[in-house]
């Protein structure tokens, strides 16, 4: 509630967003918008000239946006754009096509992280090969392909239920009551559009495994103390898992 972090946090979302621009991701410029819009509709859901502010501000941020992207200093994004019509998906839609060459090959443990350039070149086909000579598919530049991959089915439903856990805690707050878990919400939306179209790394999984626990934290509890209790041997399971590496 101070003005001096609220200015500070401002601050903060104009450089990102500008960043974001200037680097002429897709992704991460769709999951913006896209987050965006979800806190201003959740914003006019609400009653009063409170709610009318924070929904029209991220509006005028989108049109401000558009503005930049068909000005000359947006020439680099637009280039971006054009190269996506003029070969829609590129080497990435085709590498996702045959994914599941390599997940049939390791469906319940997956190959390992860090190690798909190696093992999908054993799964390519030669037509993506002479499409795309020079691509190098490092990673499948999809986080739950990436997770499924890598980790097997159980990880990509890992990736999934961590999602689904966080919106359910809260999909309908109330903007008026609880105005940061609606904005968590919007950031779950951008990080789960960004991710459709790279791989995670560790600075973004944090944020996304941070995001998600304060979004159960900050649920109004209204549900029945017993709906979400969870047999202890179920949890000893993973607690297990995650010593080992601690």
């Amino acid at each position: 509630p101070h003005r001096t972090w609220r200015r500070v946090h401002a601050a903060v979302v104009i450089l990102a967003a500008t960043a974001i621009l200037f680097s002429a991701t897709r992704s991460a410029a769709l999951a913006v918008v896209v987050g965006t819009f979800l806190f201003a509709w959740s914003a006019l859901r609400g009653k009063g000239r409170f709610s009318m502010k924070y929904a029209a501000a991220p509006v005028i941020v989108v049109v401000l946006v558009a503005g930049f992207i068909l000005s000359p200093a947006g020439a680099n994004l637009r280039h971006r754009i054009d190269q996506w019509q003029s070969d829609l998906g590129g080497p990435r839609l085709g590498m996702w096509k045959e994914c599941p060459g390599l997940l049939a090959k390791h469906p319940i443990f997956g190959e390992g992280p860090d190690v798909f350039a190696g093992e999908f070149r054993k799964v390519q086909s030669a037509e993506l090969s002479r499409r795309f000579p020079d691509f190098y598919n490092e990673t499948p530049h999809n986080a739950l392909l990436d997770a499924a991959c890598a980790q097997g089915f159980p990880g990509a439903l890992i990736f999934i239920g961590l999602f689904a856990v966080a919106w359910r805690a809260g999909w309908n707050a109330d903007f008026r009551q609880n105005p940061i878990r609606t904005g968590l919400n919007a950031a779950l939306l951008g990080i789960l559009v960004s991710s459709m179209f790279a791989s995670l790394t560790l600075v973004t999984s944090l944020y996304l495994w941070m995001a998600a626990g304060l979004a159960v934290a900050l649920t109004p509890r209204t549900a029945s103390p017993g709906e979400w209790r969870i047999p202890r041997l179920a949890l000893a399971v993973p607690a297990l898992a995650l010593l080992i590496p601690a």
